[in-house]
C-alpha cells in the first residue's frame, strides 16, 4: 500500500495522477498487501475506492492484510515465564464469523509477531485472544484479549 500512495502522490506533483490511475486500473492484477496498516486520509481513500471500482468485475484484485500484535503484559503466574514460552494467537472476525488460530505463532522472547488475515472491511469487528503455553508444555497463561474496530 505504501508503495502505491508513493507512486499516487508523485504523479499527482508531476500532473499525471490520472494518467497513473489508469494504468493501474488496465493492470491485469492488483495485490494491494499490507492493506489496514496505515490509516489513509481522505484523498487517499477516495483515489483506493476510484481505483478498486474500476477495476471491480474488469480486472483481478487481491486485498491482504496484516495485524501485528506484542505481547509485553501477557504473563504467567510469577515466575513460571520463560522466553522460551510458545505464543497462540486466535483472531475472530465477528463481522463475517470468520475465525483464524496461529498456534506457536512465536516465542515469548520474540515480543511481536505479525499474522496475515484476510483484509477487514470498515466497520468489521475483529477479536483476537493472546496466550502464552510454557515451553515445558505444563503451564498455560491467562489470555489476553484485545479488540479491533475497522
Amino acid at each position: 500500500m505504501a508503495k502505491l500512495f508513493t507512486r499516487l502522490h508523485g504523479a499527482n506533483a508531476d500532473n499525471s495522477l490520472y494518467k497513473e490511475i489508469s494504468r493501474i486500473e488496465k493492470q491485469n492484477l492488483l495485490i494491494l498487501d499490507d492493506f489496514g496498516l496505515q490509516n489513509l486520509d481522505k484523498p487517499q481513500r477516495d483515489l483506493l475506492m476510484e481505483i478498486i471500482e474500476d477495476r471491480h468485475n474488469k480486472q483481478a484484485t487481491i486485498i491482504a492484510s496484516q495485524l501485528k500484535l506484542d505481547w509485553m503484559k501477557v504473563s504467567f503466574h510469577p515466575g513460571s515465564s520463560w522466553i522460551e514460552d510458545n505464543v497462540f494467537i486466535f483472531i475472530y472476525n465477528s463481522t463475517k464469523n470468520e475465525s483464524f488460530s496461529f498456534p506457536y505463532a512465536a516465542r515469548r522472547e520474540d515480543l511481536t509477531v505479525t499474522v496475515n488475515i484476510p483484509a477487514p472491511d470498515k466497520g468489521d469487528h475483529i477479536h483476537c485472544w493472546i496466550f502464552m503455553k510454557s515451553y515445558k508444555k505444563k503451564d498455560v497463561s491467562q489470555n489476553e484479549y484485545l479488540n479491533f474496530q475497522f
